[in-house]
């Protein structure tokens, strides 16, 4: 599996200037191909191949008589266009798959368009042959006629590094392999665990081992912080607007970048704490509710709207996923409609999205917005859903009955975060690290 390690490289950074020129001629050589490639396809001569060796064929070829071609080393160059012909690629394939099912797609597939011309900016990619070899041994990766440095802990078995424009940075990125490690032998594929992702509670994590005691993973701290990020963000843009007729400012701009940084760190270590816990109870198989297109069509209201969207779910699933397949987990995505109204208790039969029969009706309901109702007590909703995520994509994980099952849950804070106070609300009741 392909992983990155990330380095920020901020306007005050001294590389900032020297990545900035590197994305924008890479910007200016991405457009110029770009022209050349629409031209082609507009007067039905289709797209001009990558790697051919006839000239008339050859992207590459022409775009050496091109001035902006040389902006850059001529690796660089091929870079860029290799990255235009794969834009290219996937429009075609997603045109062919929006012709077989179009209820995949909200519309048609468009072609890939320009960036600004002085605004925009477009990734430098450096393959791992193009970094001074000598530095590789201190650890640190000199990329080919520049003056950028970068302390890696792969700098010996890297694939390649990529220089990738962010909201108001760039993003440095080693990209390395790992393979999966030891873990697979210590967990066991019948030990099943679920998660019902939510707002207050970013995860409602539950299992079929006997004995095990459902989670809750506090999301009020992230929750807090895209409330006060979407309160300044809305503040500031009404200001501006009025003084100067911007609707973005630089400040915005390093708002914006603190905001996704702290919302990545936090989904980073609850996603470890996750993945940590399920390896040490010896479970070797997680399911996902994730329904698709979710968050496109909800209708909560304007305030809870904004909440639930504002919430990356999506990168806090492909975090477990890549996680738990380095752990020896096997990650499942399941969707969970209906997981809500049916009761775990009594075993409700669920229905699937759009096949719900006349004749079926929960033997339980939702009292409260965290408490669920059923004939045999009340049960945690969000443990409520969970169980069910999990009986749904196996029907036969409970197949010797839930006595063994725990619907008392334990809230448990992300190690590492705090908050003013300095102190965390709730004390972790499990053990762990405080790294990422």
């Amino acid at each position: 599996m392909q992983l990155v390690e990330k380095h920020v490289i901020n306007k005050s950074h001294k590389y900032w200037s020297e990545c900035d020129k590197l994305c924008l001629n890479s910007n200016m050589i991405r457009n110029q191909g770009l022209y050349i490639q629409r031209q082609s396809w507009f007067y039905g001569h289709g797209v001009i191949k990558f790697g051919k060796t006839e000239l008339h064929k050859n992207i590459d070829a022409l775009m050496k008589q091109t001035a902006c071609y040389h902006f850059l080393p001529a690796f660089l160059a091929q870079q860029v266009m290799k990255s235009v012909n794969e834009e290219w690629t996937s429009f075609f394939n997603a045109i062919k798959q929006w012709k077989l099912d179009k209820s995949c797609f909200t519309g048609r597939p468009k072609p890939p368009k320009y960036k600004p011309r002085y605004q925009g900016r477009y990734k430098v990619t450096y393959p791992h042959t193009r970094a001074y070899k000598k530095a590789k041994r201190n650890g640190i990766i000199h990329l080919y006629k520049t003056n950028i440095r970068i302390q890696s802990k792969h700098s010996n078995n890297y694939d390649c590094v990529r220089i990738i424009p962010a909201t108001g940075c760039y993003v440095i990125e080693v990209v390395y392999r790992l393979k999966q490690s030891d873990y697979e032998v210590n967990t066991d594929k019948n030990y099943i665990a679920a998660i019902d992702l939510g707002v207050n509670n970013l995860a409602a994590v539950t299992s079929n081992k006997p004995g095990f005691q459902p989670i809750l993973i506090n999301g009020r701290p992230i929750k807090s912080i895209n409330n006060r990020y979407n309160k300044l963000i809305s503040k500031l843009r009404s200001i501006n607007k009025k003084l100067h007729g911007l609707h973005w400012s630089n400040r915005m701009e390093l708002m914006t970048r603190r905001r996704n940084h702290r919302l990545d760190s936090y989904l980073h270590r609850a996603s470890k704490l996750l993945i940590q816990t399920l390896v040490s109870s010896g479970i070797g198989t997680l399911v996902i509710g994730l329904n698709p297109d979710w968050k496109r069509n909800c209708n909560m209201g304007k305030v809870n709207n904004q909440k639930f969207v504002s919430l990356p779910h999506n990168k806090f699933v492909d975090m477990l996923t890549y996680k738990g397949f380095l752990a020896g987990i096997k990650v499942y995505t399941r969707e969970e409609s209906y997981t809500s109204k049916a009761s775990f208790l009594e075993l409700d039969g669920i229905p699937y999205y759009g096949k719900v029969q006349d004749n079926w009706k929960p033997s339980g309901t939702r009292i409260k917005r965290g408490l669920y109702r059923s004939k045999s007590g009340l049960i945690n909703a969000d443990v409520n859903a969970s169980y069910n995520i999990l009986r749904k994509e196996f029907p036969d994980a409970f197949s010797q009955g839930i006595k063994g099952c725990v619907v008392q849950p334990r809230l448990v804070n992300v190690p590492g975060y705090k908050h003013k106070s300095g102190k965390c609300p709730i004390a972790c009741p499990i053990q762990h690290t405080n790294s990422n």
